[in-house]
């Protein structure tokens, strides 16, 4: 693996030669309510023709490895971030598998917004979640998923309103002063900011949930970022098949390559 020593320092390339993401599309998740985004994000990686380009080791990352969570019996260590690449679509993905360090989350937004303008993305696309005890049922009632932008273009914004999606927004009885812009969401209200200040086009996607088995939020996560990019046409939500890795957070033996 190569070490590229700029400002994507922390970026460690599977292959001798980095992989070129110019007008590639990123999607990432952010930590958030019911790890949503991350289970989104699996569900991509594991339906996607993907292949894993590099780890990301950045200080704001808590470090871990394990087992890969897309192939039974793989020798493959998994690590806490990495960078996957479809090259037939240009899609990019980054998965997150540890949370992110508070104090450090500043200079982890420095090192996205760097990256979105080093390798020229064309668009970045977060997924992020937000707690639903801020909603009424009439708040979210018929709303597939929010959405909010940064530097995006008005084609854009119309897409999501004829795809029936709304912007988030706390309902007025919340005092967005007491709380966060998006609660549970994660890094999305500061790495909005900063795609905003910098002209980075960004859209974050947010569904609204509790926690708890948030597997059904992912597909739904995922079947309307389909609907939008049609990574995969014709594809109905059942057909979107779940890593193996999530058979085993509620009760299943952990697997044996483990130990």
């Amino acid at each position: 693996m190569t070490l590229i020593t700029n400002s994507v320092e922390f970026i460690f390339w599977e292959q001798s030669c980095p992989v070129n993401l110019e007008d590639y599309t990123l999607i990432l998740p952010s930590i958030s309510v019911g790890n949503v985004g991350q289970l989104a994000a699996d569900l991509l990686l594991n339906n996607l023709n993907v292949e894993k380009a590099a780890h990301i080791n950045h200080p704001s990352i808590i470090p871990m490895v394990g087992v890969d969570p897309f192939k039974s019996g793989c020798q493959e260590l998994t690590t806490s971030c990495q960078l996957y690449v479809c090259k037939e679509s240009k899609i990019a993905i980054i998965q997150h598998r540890a949370p992110l360090i508070t104090a450090k989350i500043p200079s982890y937004i420095t090192f996205l917004t760097s990256l979105f303008k080093d390798q020229k993305i064309k668009q970045t696309i977060l997924l992020a979640s937000s707690f639903s005890e801020f909603f009424t049922v009439d708040d979210i009632k018929g709303i597939p998923i929010h959405y909010l932008t940064a530097s995006c273009d008005a084609d854009t914004i119309d897409a999501f309103s004829t795809l029936g999606w709304k912007k988030f927004a706390l309902p007025s009885k919340v005092i967005s002063s007491e709380f966060s812009m998006i609660p549970g969401g994660g890094i999305a209200k500061y790495l909005i900011e900063s795609c905003e200040k910098e002209a980075i086009p960004l859209v974050a996607l947010i569904l609204i949930c509790s926690e708890g088995n948030n597997y059904p939020e992912a597909f739904q996560t995922v079947e309307c970022l389909n609907k939008w990019l049609l990574l995969k046409e014709n594809m109905s939500p059942d057909k979107w098949q779940p890593p193996i890795s999530w058979r085993l957070p509620y009760g299943s033996a952990a697997p044996r390559t483990l130990y």
